[in-house]
């Protein structure tokens, strides 16, 4: 094993004890959150122990995928939120795993994968968001696995066993949040695109497993799930709708620039928690980094990336979603990704000025993120 490799196996190991050691409490950090609605859902799930009656009388309302509490229901955390914390924990460690694993297949530098799972291993956004029982870690993992898979399938010749395996992974990014469509949306982007560069009927029938996997246990799922209670996503879709049709573009334009500001903030709270004045030097460090990981996400898409797609996608539904408020943790799962969209524009710059030693020295622009992030999360 390298020592580039070893550094990212060591540095998923330590996150998860830091993780396991900063989330393990019997109780709830919130009851202002979905913590409430996964664990009723988990109870009601567990094979191995009653069902108390009124959470069996409540758990059939509640309409959220089945994938996360359905995990904490066999790993044991219905119960006993300690084990649930730790399956949170547990979810973000492999994530920074493979968020590290995604940046070296991007950059083709092993070390660039070790310093990009160390910035998001010290986000503090990832902290601040690692303390709920919800499912964006376990979301996170099955989403960068799923990028993974496709973007090495994408480099060799169309094989059934890999595109079953991405359309499971689709499934649980799926299952676990309804936003896993945005991975569907970008795959179905990113294979339109090639598709028009260098045709290749070999690959279709492939895509149909990898399509048609995610879609029919979602389909199965939605067949299946209780008919009791209000399924939160169409009501809050049916009233952006319905304020659209009654107030026109005003609306959405409103709607659009107070989310944009909110994903804006979600940036910044995850690189610094709290920001100050603008013309503060970890402000300014902040802002410049967002322009470059933004400019390098949209130019990845522009050429077909899919994870860059993928990123586009998801900030797009979170754009016309209604609860500006929560997006700290909705706009989360994608910022790691965004963030290595940055440091791979660095290693580019540094190639096209054909510095000496381009790849060994990229990595070293890990340092500006870190210096924002670790005073945040230590002290």
């Amino acid at each position: 094993m390298r020592r580039s490799d070893a550094a990212l196996c060591a540095i998923a190991l330590l996150t998860l004890a830091g993780a396991f050691a900063f989330t393990w409490q019997p109780g709830l950090a919130s009851l202002h959150d979905d913590s409430v609605s996964y664990l009723l859902m988990a109870q009601w799930y567990a094979p191995f122990q009653a069902v108390p009656a009124s959470v069996a009388a409540a758990a059939p309302l509640e309409k959220y995928p089945p994938l996360f509490p359905l995990l904490l229901a066999l790993g044991g955390g219905a119960f006993d939120w300690r084990i649930a914390h730790a399956l949170v924990a547990a979810s973000f460690a492999a994530s920074v795993l493979l968020l590290g694993m995604h940046a070296r297949q991007l950059t083709a530098s092993s070390m660039m994968g070790a310093a990009a799972a160390l910035v998001y291993a010290f986000m503090p956004g990832a902290w601040l968001n690692l303390k709920g029982i919800l499912s964006e870690f376990p979301y996170m993992a099955l989403s960068f696995a799923a990028i993974l898979a496709y973007e090495r399938q994408r480099r060799r010749p169309p094989s059934h066993r890999a595109a079953i395996l991405l359309g499971l992974l689709l499934a649980g990014a799926l299952l676990t949040r309804t936003l896993g469509v945005a991975l569907l949306a970008a795959i179905a982007a990113a294979e339109i695109l090639r598709a028009r560069r260098a045709p290749d009927p070999a690959r279709l029938r492939p895509l149909a497993w990898t399509f048609g996997v995610p879609i029919a246990c979602a389909a199965l799922w939605y067949l299946l799930r209780p008919a009791t209670g209000e399924d939160a996503y169409a009501t809050f879709a049916g009233r952006v709708a319905g304020d659209a049709n009654t107030e026109g573009a005003t609306r959405l334009i409103a709607m659009a620039q107070a989310n944009l500001a909110a994903i804006s903030d979600a940036w910044f709270a995850s690189m610094l928690i709290f920001w100050g004045e603008w013309w503060k030097p970890g402000f300014l460090l902040a802002t410049a980094l967002g322009i470059i990981a933004l400019l390098a996400t949209v130019r990845r898409g522009a050429q077909g990336e899919m994870d860059a797609l993928y990123c586009l996608a998801f900030t797009a539904i979170l754009v016309a979603w209604p609860f500006p408020g929560q997006m700290l943790r909705l706009a989360f799962p994608v910022l790691p990704l965004v963030m290595v969209n940055m440091l791979w524009a660095w290693q580019r710059l540094l190639l096209r000025m054909g510095v000496e030693g381009a790849l060994q020295r990229a990595p070293l622009a890990a340092v500006l993120p870190l210096a924002l992030c670790v005073p945040a999360v230590l002290f």
